[in-house]
């Protein structure tokens, strides 16, 4: 643990401390580079900031409110959000204690669930709440969701593409190493992977994989879809490395490419 401490005579611009207080989230390190976490304190006068080593979030601990709200934000983050099985058939049964639910945003506790793990994902990637495709209704995608032992552990949201000319939206092949779309082609896609997300205690079990081929099996109903019909949004470090296992392709060049979509 290493202790940052600012002393009321240190010279240090209002603007420098806010950016320390109220950065982004730390992200999830890769799973291809591994690193020591760390927690860092930063105390300014009576308050103490804490950056936690498990979730990355960063709050007062001695602020009442900012301590609850840090505790939430870990439990669901490291350990899942409990799910309350009776609610709704589950899609397909893993195991006695383990199956995949599709969220029926009709429900309240499934649909609060839901955004609240969701939340969990947008605040470690710092990107805007993208859930109106599926909560208003309209059948323009979906949301599933993993469960353990009572406790949704993983989720995944995926847009439904209008596949009229003109109206959907375009994919295109994207190089994880370099980051750009490396074709001005597009693809010709079915659904989009808006955010896939495992609790960090149930990662590497194959649970990210396992939901991706619940969206091939039940998103449209009667067709299988295709790997290559479904692309990505945003990946991240991690979210890169899961796309190029479930449909990346080795271009000419060497690179592995992934079907991306705007």
């Amino acid at each position: 643990m290493s202790n940052n401490r600012v002393s009321k005579n240190n010279r240090v611009s209002k603007n420098k401390l806010r950016g320390i207080a109220k950065g982004p989230l730390t992200p999830s390190p890769s799973p291809c580079n591994k690193r020591q976490l760390k927690q860092y304190i930063l105390s300014v006068g009576s308050k103490t900031r804490r950056t936690c080593a498990q979730c990355g979030m960063s709050y007062l601990v001695n602020s009442p409110s900012d301590v609850k709200l840090h505790d939430k934000f870990h439990r669901i983050c490291v350990d899942g959000r409990d799910w309350n099985m009776r609610l709704g058939e589950p899609l397909e049964s893993i195991s006695q204690n383990e199956a995949i639910y599709k969220v029926d945003s009709s429900r309240q506790y499934e649909c609060i669930g839901a955004l609240e793990m969701l939340d969990i994902v947008n605040k470690e990637l710092n990107a805007p709440d993208d859930n109106d495709f599926w909560t208003s209704g309209d059948s323009n995608g979906s949301v599933y969701v993993y469960v353990r032992n009572k406790v949704a552990v993983g989720i995944v949201s995926v847009e439904r593409f209008n596949t009229n000319p003109g109206h959907g939206k375009k994919g295109y092949w994207f190089s994880v190493e370099d980051g750009r779309v490396v074709s001005p082609q597009p693809l010709d896609i079915l659904c989009g992977i808006s955010r896939i997300y495992v609790c960090r205690r149930y990662r590497r079990h194959g649970i990210a994989i396992k939901l991706l081929h619940a969206v091939q099996r039940h998103l449209i109903y009667g067709l299988v879809i295709p790997s290559l019909k479904i692309a990505w949004s945003q990946p991240s470090t991690s979210g890169g490395q899961l796309a190029m296992r479930f449909n990346g392709r080795m271009h000419k060049s060497g690179k592995v490419l992934i079907p991306v979509y705007t």
